[in-house]
């Protein structure tokens, strides 16, 4: 992680804003252009999540991994061809800022595939130290492309340094997989994974789409270099978090089987509720520290490092209060996931997409610019919130607005606080005596809970 934020910065130091916003714009062309195998990657993590560790179910599960796979390569090779050919045929189709690096875009997104598809593997299998080493090597293989290449060829040198990190990591992957690697192709498993697959791929992609409205929008109504600006400011905060989103990656799939609801155990719908009440606490009191540091520590350090980023400043403090919601709603929306429920956040993807559509757009024509809409992002991000865990305790049954407010007052307060604060220019010391006054109580209640389960 620290050698990811090294790079990070020095990505940012050498490109400067300009090409740090086409190097975003890239970037968000790879991400989308991923989501094209139909969220077969959902329902096999969840398929195989649900089915580990049952020894009959172990031919089935090498089954599903080999069609999963199988079906996205199959899916992908059409992508592939079609796209060289109208590159040969009638290049000026592609936007200029991507011509020069449309093949080079496809090698990649061949290579993420085979990523995406090994670390869920070794993921599912618990083999983190595998994982581990895709990190080490990856963000290695980018630092030393960063440092020797970058100065002299700026972009293009980044560009191909990421492909060779990809190509490093499938290396890596065929020598330490167990199990043989076979193309199979069962109608009736790749159906019921499609079917499966298609609600994660459009909750996943609406997310997706929910978090990258605002460089969209940017991306349309402002420069390239303001792209940058932006862009640094969401790398600074996602970068505050990755600790903690790292954790919640590696044991996705264990929580998964924790709140998949197993009719044997007879938990009542109460019982189910203060788990997940619990368990949202935990996260809570976890994540608002890291949080307070980062809006405290990073604005000087961005001032100092990279001071031709100063727009940077206001976007990484906002944006981290908002990306904090994401690690909030990780527990009910695992949940709804766990029992097949995953339908549900459907209709809160599309809702949430529209309020971050008309947030951003009305920000830009009020002429706030962009603060306005990094501070219409942060506000959306609450109301994702409040709506994701309304339809959980709704599906339970259980004192929906009650247990709403449960979870959510005490990230409500510290968020309009933090705000109020932050606008005013007021010292942002000043947040350590609200973050005592709401989470004091919470994170000493917390650690004597984790004690006595631990003891």
């Amino acid at each position: 992680m620290g050698i990811s934020f090294f790079k990070s910065i020095l990505v940012a130091k050498y490109l400067g804003p300009t090409l740090l916003g086409s190097y975003a714009y890239i970037s968000l062309i790879i991400e989308y252009l991923s989501y094209y195998n139909l969220g077969v990657y959902s329902s096999m993590n969840r398929e195989v999540s649900i089915n580990y560790g049952d020894a009959s179910k172990e031919k089935y599960i090498q089954k599903v991994f080999n069609t999963s796979l199988s079906f996205s390569l199959v899916l992908l090779a059409p992508i592939i061809i079609i796209s060289i050919i109208i590159y040969w045929i009638i290049p000026d189709i592609f936007p200029d800022d991507i011509r020069e690096y449309v093949l080079i875009i496809l090698a990649i997104l061949f290579f993420v595939q085979f990523r995406y598809y090994f670390l869920r593997y070794f993921r599912l299998y618990e083999r983190y130290y595998i994982i581990i080493i895709f990190e080490l090597v990856s963000n290695l293989a980018i630092l030393f492309g960063v440092l020797l290449f970058v100065p002299k060829y700026s972009l293009p040198g980044l560009i191909y340094s990421l492909l060779v990190s990809n190509l490093l990591i499938f290396v890596i992957s065929i020598m330490c997989i167990k199990h043989k690697l076979q193309f199979t192709l069962n109608a009736s498993l790749v159906k019921k994974l499609v079917f499966a697959g298609i609600p994660l791929l459009f909750y996943a992609l609406g997310e997706k789409l929910f978090i990258s409205i605002d460089r969209i929008m940017i991306l349309k109504y402002f420069t390239l270099a303001d792209l940058g600006q932006y862009q640094l400011g969401k790398t600074m905060a996602y970068g505050a978090l990755m600790s903690l989103d790292a954790l919640l990656f590696i044991f996705y799939p264990k929580i998964l089987k924790y709140l998949h609801i197993n009719d044997k155990e007879n938990k009542s719908r109460s019982t189910r509720s203060n788990d997940l009440i619990k368990i949202t606490n935990y996260f809570d009191v976890l994540t608002i520290p890291i949080i307070l540091m980062g809006i405290i520590l990073l604005p000087p350090f961005i001032g100092f490092v990279l001071p031709n980023y100063s727009a940077s400043i206001y976007i990484t403090k906002i944006l981290l209060l908002g990306y904090g919601f994401q690690n909030l709603i990780f527990t009910p929306s695992s949940y709804l996931v766990a029992n097949d429920q995953q339908k549900k956040l459907a209709p809160i993807i599309v809702i949430a997409l529209l309020f971050m559509v008309i947030g951003n757009y009305s920000a830009i024509k009020l002429g706030y610019g962009m603060n306005g809409i990094v501070m219409a992002t942060s506000m959306i991000y609450l109301i994702y919130a409040l709506l994701v865990f309304i339809a959980c305790f709704r599906h339970l049954g259980e004192k929906v607005i009650k247990n709403t407010i449960v979870v959510i007052w005490k990230r409500l307060f510290f968020f309009l606080i933090t705000l109020v604060i932050i606008n005013n220019d007021y010292n942002i010391y000043l947040l350590i005596f609200p973050y005592l006054t709401i989470y004091g109580p919470a994170t000493l209640k917390s650690i004597r809970e984790l004690k006595l389960r631990i003891l």
